[in-house]
């Protein structure tokens, strides 16, 4: 029951509102970090930064955080910043995190090119518009479980395309997991 109270509220488009700009520590973003694989092993991150925010993801190769390689944030058209992660080795994971100035966003693991010859996991939801906060949270909770490199939603995301709340729930909601899997 605890985990299903943490599901609900509203939420909207900016960083944890405590933090001030030149502040140092974790935030959590509204709205991402989400993944989208790219060409040839590559991953886009995107997320939404606070009005007038820039950010960049520092990536690195599970287990060798000595080998940081950063990518800045793009804005695009659809209110989110997208930045590349490039050069990636086909089946090795990566770790990363959003920096925005001494800000940073928890660190996730990613398998950047999942679908391969390797063996890799996958979870399939849908239908997740339907306006019941909890059972949507219930359903992001057990697949979380079951951690998996590929996430699959068979649509109908939201209710209202264009109403902002309603995909402020559903990034809240599955946080974690548009984080750490393509």
């Amino acid at each position: 029951a605890g985990a299903l109270l943490s599901c609900s509220g509203s939420y909207y488009f900016e960083a944890h509102p405590a933090l001030h700009e030149g502040q140092a520590g974790e935030v959590e973003l509204a709205m991402g970090p989400f993944l989208i694989p790219g060409n040839d092993g590559a991953v886009l991150v995107g997320a939404s930064l606070p009005d007038g925010a820039s950010g960049v993801v520092e990536y690195w190769p599970l287990g060798e955080e000595g080998e940081v390689i950063k990518s800045p944030m793009k804005p695009s058209w659809d209110r989110f910043s997208y930045a590349l992660l490039e050069d990636l080795d086909p089946g090795d994971r990566y770790q990363y995190r959003v920096l925005m100035g001494k800000a940073f966003t928890p660190t996730y693991t990613v398998l950047p090119q999942a679908i391969g010859e390797q063996p890799f996991s996958f979870v399939i939801s849908g239908d997740s518009k339907l306006g019941c906060r909890q059972a949507h949270c219930k359903v992001v909770r057990q697949m979380e479980k079951h951690p998996a490199d590929i996430y699959i939603h068979l649509g109908d995301l939201v209710r209202t395309g264009d109403n902002t709340e309603d995909w402020a729930d559903f990034f809240r909601i599955e946080k974690n997991l548009l984080a750490s899997t393509l």
